[in-house]
């Protein structure tokens, strides 16, 4: 069995800042988080030095990305681990485009140069060329999501909405793909329910059951749930998300942490540091739900 990561940490998003309508922030422990987490799979998972990309900043390019994981899932073969990992910018993406009413929209991650979002079906279109079955492929992005109006909070992974945009999705938002390498996403329709504004944000109520399932190519550790943002700590210099994944993994060691066991955890030590704000999740593969996390 051979271990693969793609790593990747967004620190600068100053090419999106002429984008109209929408907020994009510059973060500050991405790229921490990225070589931080780089250092654990090396260290302490098992993971070959050569087998470890790592990726920030002006390369963290949408090409580069979605080149990077092609590459990463063309070297894998039945029985290997592929692990991608992503700290930056991260949001929803309408179906039928910005400024049309959608009922559906796509957890999306945010590239450096401003030419395009990453969403689920361009995943999917990589598995289905690139992906061997039998690889244990996992997803971990320590982003969020919840659709802020004008999101510009020092430390918040997210990018902010305007008004009129958040107004779309609560009045038309039934269904959110995660980004898992789905290849039919009937089974998540009508996901979520009661999508409402709150303050300068968005609340919805979250259908668990439909986590896991058997069209995924992926599993996917978030950093929040749906409604949430994912927050830095300045004292840390990481994300949330991350030091608790990293001291998890610390304990666990090699012999690795069962899916469920990792997520009671990561909930716990995460819902702590944020106030109980921040709410790790689990979606994706429904026959890994029971193996441990990166290992096969």
């Amino acid at each position: 069995m051979t271990k693969r990561a793609f790593i990747v940490g967004i620190n600068d998003y100053q090419n999106w800042q002429a984008v109209p309508q929408l907020s994009f922030p510059n973060l500050q422990y991405c790229c921490a988080d990225a070589e931080a987490f780089a250092r654990q799979l090396v260290t302490n998972q098992g993971f070959a030095p050569e087998d470890v990309l790592l990726c920030e900043n002006t390369e963290a390019t949408l090409n580069s990305i979605l080149g990077g994981l092609q590459n990463m899932l063309s070297q894998s073969q039945p029985g290997d681990v592929a692990c991608f990992y992503f700290a930056g910018h991260g949001g929803y993406v309408p179906e039928s485009g910005w400024g049309h009413p959608s009922a559906r929209y796509y957890q999306s991650i945010v590239p450096y140069d401003g030419a395009g979002m990453i969403f689920d079906e361009q995943l999917l279109s990589i598995c289905q060329t690139g992906l061997n079955s039998g690889v244990n492929l996992t997803l971990i992005l320590d982003t969020g999501y919840a659709g802020q109006v004008d999101q510009n909070t020092q430390g918040v992974r997210g990018f902010g909405w305007t008004t009129d945009m958040r107004n779309a999705f609560v009045n038309q938002a039934r269904t959110i793909i995660p980004l898992v390498g789905i290849t039919d996403v009937s089974f998540l329709e009508n996901n979520i329910s009661n999508p409402q504004a709150s303050g300068m944000g968005v609340t919805m109520t979250v259908n668990s059951d439909k986590n896991w399932v058997d069209g995924a190519q992926a599993v996917l550790l978030s950093a929040c749930d749906f409604n949430q943002m994912a927050n830095e700590n300045a004292n840390q210099s990481h994300g949330l998300l991350t030091t608790a994944l990293l001291d998890v993994l610390n304990q666990s060691g090699t012999g690795g942490i069962r899916h469920d066991q990792l997520l009671r955890t990561l909930q716990e030590k995460v819902g702590v540091a944020s106030n109980h704000k921040q709410t790790p999740q689990l979606r994706g593969r429904l026959s890994l739900q029971g193996q441990n996390f990166l290992n096969n």
